[in-house]
C-alpha cells in the first residue's frame, strides 16, 4: 500500500492545540482470498474444508483524514489521535484506521 498526502494545520492562539485535515490518494495491491466452498463434516472429527480461489488485485482509492495535536514540553513531545477512512474503487467496503500518535520535534 502506498498513499500520498495533502495537509492542512490549524494552530490554535495558545499554540499547544494544533488540528490537521487532509486527504490524499491510496493505491493498494496484493493477492484476494475468495471462499467458494465451506462445507462442515456432520460425522466426527466434525472437521470443516474450505475451497478458495485466490488472484492478483489493485486498487485506487481516496483516504480522508482529520488528526489532532497536543504539543507540551517546551513544543518538543506531540501526542495525539487521528482517523482515516479507506475508500477504494471496486471494493464494497469502507476501512477505517482509527491511530493514536507521539512524536518528537527536534
Amino acid at each position: 500500500m502506498a498513499d500520498v498526502y495533502l495537509f492542512y494545520k490549524y494552530t490554535t492562539p495558545n499554540t499547544r492545540h494544533s488540528f490537521n485535515a487532509g486527504a490524499g490518494v491510496s493505491y493498494c495491491w496484493g493477492i484476494n482470498d475468495i471462499v467458494k466452498v465451506f462445507w462442515i463434516n456432520p460425522d466426527p472429527p466434525y472437521d470443516a474444508v474450505t475451497y478458495l480461489e485466490s488472484k492478483k488485485a489493485e486498487y485506487w482509492g481516496v483516504v480522508p483524514y482529520l488528526g489532532y495535536d497536543y504539543q507540551f514540553w517546551k513544543n518538543r513531545i506531540v501526542i495525539g489521535p487521528d482517523i482515516r477512512a479507506r475508500i477504494y474503487s471496486g471494493r464494497p467496503s469502507v476501512e477505517y484506521n482509527i491511530n493514536f500518535h507521539l512524536g518528537v520535534n527536534f
